[in-house]
Formats: C-alpha cells, structure tokens, sequence
C-alpha cells in the first residue's frame, strides 16, 4: 500500500487471518532502557520464525541520520530479519529491525522506534501515502567538531548520496543548512 525506502519500510494488505493469530500491542521504545531485553523474530537466510534475543544498547538517532528514532541492539539480524518485530520481555512491539552492519562489530542492529511506526502509520491513513525523508548522505564526526559552535566536520560521505553529487567530501565542514523545496534527486 506504501513504503518509505530510506526507511526501508512498507505496509502490505493481507487477507483477513485464517490463522486466528493474535496480533501483537505496540510498546513504547522511548521507554526502553539500556541493557533491557529484547527479542527479534524474522526469517534471516529463509529460516522460518527465527528468535534471537539481546539487549538495548541505545535508543535515539541513528548515527547515520536514516532514522528519526531507532532503537539499536546486539539481538542478531541478518538479511531476512529486516521488517521482523522487536519484542520487549512483555511482548510489546517496540520497533521493527530495519539496519544492520554484516561486516561491522557486533551489536550495531537498528530497528525503527515504535513511535517512528505509529506516526508513519498515521500519515498513510490520513494522506494516503508515506512522505520520503529527504536524506543527504553524509556522516558528521561528533567526536572532533572543527571548534564549538563553528559547524560540523564530515566524517564520511556516501558513493551516490545527494552529498556526493553536490561535491561534498570528507573532511569538509558544514556551517550552516537551508531548508528549500525542490523537485527531482
């Protein structure tokens, strides 16, 4: 019915549930607190139902900037797992695995916030569609700021981004942002 690509989320139509499955509450990650249990439930390499569990490491803005909120965890995902609810030990639905690092350190999992779900669900139902997130590609180093207050260094632009079409590089320092409306990529 509608996706969010940079997201990498979209809602489907499913027939009513022959199964009579129970459909599971949405908890609250804003709650969460780091080191809390968690569950994910996905189908990683096409192993049905598959359950990993771990901890919250954090909750809040995805380092990248993909994600409004997003909750990171060391509960495994791996390609398959991405749409898969994560469970808190209530079994309330505080986010939804979306991001993971394969060749990364472990632990570097990211799923959507619950509340990040519920507003782009919202929006569908009252528009009709899902609005893209304008995303520009390009990570800032928090650790090494140019001096305080002076702009934000770039650690890392990405191959194809909107950053790395307008020119911008590594090591080139951001001091201010604009907010325009535009058409096209």
């Amino acid at each position: 019915l509608g996706r969010k690509s940079e997201r990498d989320l979209a809602f489907l139509q499913l027939p009513a549930n022959p199964a009579g499955w129970p459909a599971l509450p949405i908890g609250e990650s804003a709650r969460l607190a780091k080191g809390e249990d968690v569950l994910a439930i996905g189908h990683p390499y096409g192993n049905y139902f598959s359950v990993t569990s771990g901890i919250v490491s954090r909750v809040g803005s995805h380092p990248a900037s993909l994600f409004v909120h997003c909750v990171q965890t060391d509960a495994p995902f791996n390609g398959g797992n991405s749409g898969g609810p994560l469970l808190n030990m209530r079994g309330e639905v505080v986010g939804v695995a979306s991001f993971y690092v394969p060749s990364g350190p472990a632990g570097l999992n990211f799923a959507i916030a619950a509340e990040d779900l519920i507003k782009a669900l919202k929006q569908f139902y009252e528009t009709g569609s899902l609005e893209e997130t304008p995303w520009l590609g390009m990570i800032f180093d928090r650790k090494e700021p140019p001096a305080p207050g002076k702009g934000l260094l770039i650690a890392k632009v990405l191959p194809g981004s909107a950053a790395h079409r307008a020119g911008l590089k590594a090591g080139d320092v951001v001091y201010h942002l604009a907010a325009r409306q535009f058409h096209g990529n």
